[in-house]
């Protein structure tokens, strides 16, 4: 060891070098380069503070002489941040930089002899930086020597971050609640129970201060109100004040709008808070004007008087549904039919009016509906308190309020018993009719295939070509008898479907070879195709397919270029008809597979049929549990499709 360094040990023995960082730091700073001189020369009572500083966990640090040189603990390591090492031994006017014109009045006071204490001191940890900073309570005592004059000082940091940030955050906080009250028009108030005292906002005071001056206590606001409404708010304070759960109800208040009173209906809620510190229990309450809403109110309930008392004077049901879809209000029409009192229609038993049949088909399409808040539109059969059932068609519309939300679902139901019997007879009719027709006819065909035999090879082309022209006749009046026949089954829900397992290219191959040879003029040719098989009414599909080329010849230019295609996409078998025809429009698009819809134009006047082909179709593959759609542009041709499903009840075969 070095005699120096040995010397600086004697000196300053009372150190363990062991013990912490600093207190090697200081034995091992060369302070004769400072005011301070070598550690021997120092002054016995710096020596006393330094050892006091270095065995204390406390930050603190010691600025020596008339320069102020410092000294600091372990604890201020923290608080310096990348200050150190730069500040051991330097002046306190080289560590605290631009902040020093704030701090050097406080230690001109303590080296005169005076103790200071400074409150949530701004202290940089990086200085020049935009990072946060942190906040210090600091303690300033001096250092004195034998002539009781200050040599130095002392100063005790304590961080006090958290507290200033918690009281900084608050006070945002604060600024922010008193922002959303003075949106939302609220006037709040606290209501002090052991002064009477109440502390108030702004619109408080311009709400029930009269004069403009603020309220002070309860009873001078109480003072301003009628007798009836001052008990009413008294007694609603005074539950809180007791520590009930609130208190909350609605009443009006005359108050100051300029030079003349106004009445203004008010919600008022309040609540106790308990003693907290030094502030005693109190109550704290918010008044909203509802004024405008209350108004709203008994304008709604005005128009819904005068609409039940329209709806009951009608002979036909009107309904009302809440937004969950849970009926309200039936109208007297309903309820004498069904038997039903309103109280079951709130519990709910108005679905046992609906036939047991429809009640699936009914609730399926209601709850799509709600979801997608789109009309309700169904047919339905509805008994009556005797017990029959007679069919109705109901419609219903959601209200919505301004922000798009349904409120309730308006409806209506209209008996079409009536309507049905007529289609039944019609239905029966046309049944009748097509079986007794299609007889005849048959005997019709039958001889002139005969005689077409008989004389094709004969002279008289007149005969042949009149022969030929019965024959495409009576082929055209088949088809339309078979569509009608097919058409009353599927009114009475007689269409039933015969499956069997099939092989899909086949039977797409077969159809385009027998209507190439029904249209040797037109260019009908088989696509894309897969190779499987499939479970389901080969004589069905084959109908549509068939259905799909013909009205493709109708409405194409000659000549006509078709192609029928079929694949397999998502577990679905697909259909498709492409024609480069003469194209449907858009508004057309939503009605084609309607039933005895027909496009009306000049190219289309000229094609035969009822408008039931697609009908028929679209039926077909509904009972396959199918989709049918198509794509079309005016001009540029259209492509009709059907799928199957190829799983569940329709698999590929082997």
């Amino acid at each position: 060891m070095s005699g120096k360094r040995a010397s600086v040990l004697d000196s300053f023995s009372f150190l363990d070098v062991d013990k912490g960082f600093m207190a090697r730091a200081i034995l091992e700073y060369p302070w004769e380069t400072t005011a301070l001189g070598s550690i021997e020369s120092w002054h016995p009572n710096l020596k006393s503070m330094v050892q006091m500083i270095l065995d204390n966990p406390i930050a603190m640090y010691i600025a020596w002489g008339p320069e102020h040189t410092h000294l600091y603990n372990d604890a201020c390591l923290s608080i310096l941040g990348n200050r150190h090492p730069s500040s051991l031994g330097k002046t306190s006017q080289e560590i605290f930089g631009s902040d020093w014109e704030n701090v050097q009045p406080t230690f001109d006071a303590v080296m005169t002899g005076g103790s200071m204490m400074v409150h949530d001191f701004k202290f940089e940890v990086a200085p020049h930086t935009s990072g946060d900073s942190n906040y210090y309570n600091l303690a300033f005592s001096p250092i004195r020597i034998e002539s009781g004059k200050p040599a130095g000082m002392l100063l005790i940091a304590k961080d006090v971050t958290a507290k200033k940030r918690m009281e900084l955050a608050l006070a945002q906080s604060n600024e922010r609640l008193s922002f959303a009250l003075e949106a939302a028009e609220l006037a709040t108030f606290e209501y002090f129970m052991k002064d009477d005292s109440i502390l108030a906002n702004e619109l408080f005071n311009s709400w029930f201060g009269g004069d403009g001056a603020p309220i002070l206590t309860l009873e001078a606001w109480l003072e301003k109100l009628a007798k009836p409404k001052a008990a009413l708010v008294a007694a609603a304070i005074n539950d809180c004040s007791k520590g009930q759960e609130g208190a909350r109800f609605e009443i009006d208040f005359e108050t100051p709008e300029g030079t003349e009173k106004a009445r203004k209906e008010m919600r008022l809620k309040g609540l106790k808070l308990p003693a907290l510190g030094d502030r005693s229990p109190r109550v704290i309450a918010a008044i909203e004007d509802i004024t405008a809403e209350k108004l709203e109110q008994r304008k709604l309930i005005e128009s819904e008087k005068r609409f039940r008392l329209l709806a009951d004077s009608l002979p036909e049901f009107v309904w009302i549904a809440d937004a969950q879809g849970a009926s309200i209000y039936w109208n007297k029409s309903m309820l004498e039919y069904t038997g039903l009192s309103e109280a079951d229609v709130k519990l709910r038993k108005g679905i046992s009016i609906v036939h047991p049949d429809d009640v699936e088909a009914n609730m399926k399409l209601w709850n799509n509906s709600l979801l997608n808040m789109k009309d309700f539109l169904f047919e339905h059969r509805f008994k009556s308190k005797e017990g029959v059932y007679r069919w109705h068609l109901s419609r219903a519309t959601p209200q919505f309020d301004d922000e798009g939300n349904v409120q309730r679902w308006v409806g209506s139901s209209t008996d079409i018993q009536s309507i049905k019997d007529k289609e039944a007879h019609k239905d029966f009719f046309i049944s009748m009719a097509s079986h007794e027709l299609n007889t005849p006819l048959t005997t019709v065909k039958g001889y002139v295939q005969i005689l077409r035999e008989t004389y094709m090879n004969g002279s008289d082309d007149l005969l042949n070509m009149s022969l030929k022209t019965i024959d495409k006749q009576v082929a055209t009046l088949t088809k339309l008898i078979s569509d009608l026949l097919d058409l009353s089954k599927i009114r009475m829900g007689s269409l039933g479907l015969e499956c069997t397992e099939f092989d899909v290219r086949k039977m797409l191959t077969e159809v385009v070879c027998s209507m190439s040879h029904s249209y040797p003029d037109a260019s009908i040719e088989l696509g894309r195709v897969e190779t499987l098989k499939i479970f389901a009414d080969e004589c069905r599909i084959s109908q549509v397919v068939i259905n799909f080329i013909t009205n493709a010849v109708k409405y194409s230019h000659s000549p006509a270029a078709i192609r029928v295609s079929s694949w397999i996409d998502e577990g679905q078998l697909i259909f498709s008809v492409k024609d480069d025809g003469i194209g449907i429009s858009a508004e057309d698009q939503k009605h084609i597979f309607e039933r005895f819809y027909r496009v009306e134009g000049k190219s289309e006047k000229t094609f035969p049929g009822f408008g039931i082909g697609l009908n028929i179709a679209a039926e077909i593959v509904k009972q396959h549990n199918g989709k049918i759609w198509l794509e079309s542009e005016l001009g540029k041709g259209s492509t009709f499709y059907f799928c199957l499903p190829v799983s569940s009840s329709f698999t590929l075969g082997k």
